[in-house]
């Protein structure tokens, strides 16, 4: 023996394959959903729980259109027609339900 302790070993990522390394590679997860969960509760205005849901739907576009383009390297305009549709037909529904 060198003397030298032994290297732990390395799953998928490279993190430790240890039961502290999945807790930690899960933390900042299970801490979104712990703000998710919270901030309808926090923010009581209507105004302000829209603004979250509008950021939330933004950030999972974001995060799929990352996912195509930047990971996979395939340029996809399906996103847009589809985010525009979502919001031309809510756009729709809401002009005739204000009547």
């Amino acid at each position: 023996m060198s003397g030298r302790p032994e290297a732990l070993p390395l799953g998928r990522a490279g993190h430790a394959t240890t039961r502290r390394g999945a807790l930690l590679r899960f933390l900042p997860w299970s801490g979104g959903l712990a703000v998710a969960v919270a901030a309808p509760l926090v923010f009581s205005s209507s105004f302000a729980v829209s603004l979250l849901s509008q950021m939330g739907i933004g950030i999972v576009f974001a995060l799929s259109f990352n996912t195509l383009l930047g990971q996979g390297g395939m340029l996809s305009f399906g996103h847009a027609v589809f985010f525009g549709l979502g919001g031309a037909l809510v756009h729709g529904s809401e002009k005739e339900t204000d009547e």
